[in-house]
């Protein structure tokens, strides 16, 4: 609709704003770090994708052994049809290109809300109780990489190693998502972050004028 298609036009908007002022801090820290910032324009952006309704995020997965990828992609899609995990999910193979890793091996499995803690959490445990998460093999170490991606990011092309300094993962298979839910969730976490590194970074240049 119009009214959705604005939505998303103003969210990019939002977006574009916040990371022009990162551009610009990053330019004349003046004391801040670059996580400082980073953390900053995150939350400035997260924070307008919910406003937008742009809440729709993905675990990404990363076999490592490409053999397996077949494997793990018909657990996942069978999860997800029988509705076990998110709300949908997908493969992307070698030769396509991804955000997170350019020509990778991608399973994605999308949830509604980035901000629904809970469910994110969920959807993460099933994972790992379907070895699709983080598992070993022949006495190895983890051979599946997962991480959690908001997809307010992806369309505000934030890729790993933006100028920025945005990290573009939310969340990791270790969090502890408790403690995150008691926080606040993660805008908040991001905000407070945010306002400490600032307030160390005073401290630290009123030290240095004493």
């Amino acid at each position: 609709s119009s009214a959705s298609e604005n939505g998303f036009n103003d969210f990019l908007t939002e977006a574009d704003n916040a990371k022009e002022y990162a551009k610009k801090c990053i330019q004349n820290l003046e004391g801040r770090t670059l996580k400082s910032v980073g953390s900053e324009c995150r939350a400035k952006i997260l924070c307008a994708a919910g406003r937008h309704g742009i809440t729709s995020g993905k675990w990404l997965l990363f076999p490592t052994i490409p053999e397996d990828i077949d494997e793990k992609w018909k657990i996942i899609a069978r999860e997800t049809y029988a509705g076990t995990l998110g709300t949908r999910s997908k493969i992307l193979t070698m030769g396509q290109t991804h955000d997170a890793r350019p020509q990778a091996q991608v399973i994605c499995v999308y949830t509604r809300d980035f901000r629904n803690i809970p469910d994110v959490a969920r959807v993460c445990k099933r994972l790992v109780e379907l070895g699709c998460g983080s598992y070993t093999r022949d006495g190895g170490k983890s051979a599946c990489a997962i991480s959690y991606k908001p997809c307010a990011l992806t369309y505000a092309d934030l890729n790993s190693g933006n100028e920025y300094r945005v990290n573009p993962v939310i969340y990791r298979r270790d969090d502890n998502f408790e403690a995150l839910l008691n926080t606040g969730g993660i805008v908040e976490r991001d905000f407070k972050e945010a306002a400490k590194l600032k307030k160390s970074a005073a401290s630290a240049r009123k030290r240095k004028s004493d």
